[in-house]
């Protein structure tokens, strides 16, 4: 049976996932999201004190994930360290801000 455009079929390997999300399959990204959102999570929760900031930079992470999916390159690692690599971007970048608009980090 051939699969149905824009769904996924189960368990594929994370670097199959970004290859189908470059290609914009919405199921491709949900899946890639539930698989990885708990460790992006950690990762800025571990940095951050705040929940709502938390929400927010995860969003903005997944984001960029569906954003630019096709500049992802397998040679230089795993897709949960790439993920993982723009979550702790996106909290230095907040971090930063808030440094810069509050004279203090958000931690």
């Amino acid at each position: 049976m051939a699969p149905v455009p824009g769904r996924v079929l189960p368990h594929q390997p994370l670097d199959q996932l970004v290859v189908l999300i470059a290609d914009g399959n919405r199921a491709a990204l949900s899946q890639f999201y539930d698989r990885t959102a708990p460790r992006v999570l950690a990762l800025v929760r571990g940095s951050l004190a705040d929940d709502r900031h938390c929400e927010s930079i995860a969003e903005a992470v997944f984001l960029e994930v569906w954003r630019n999916a096709g500049r992802y390159d397998p040679r230089a690692g795993e897709p949960l360290a790439w993920v993982l690599t723009l979550a702790r971007e996106e909290v230095t970048a907040r971090l930063s801000d808030s440094e810069r608009n509050n004279g203090s980090p958000t931690r």
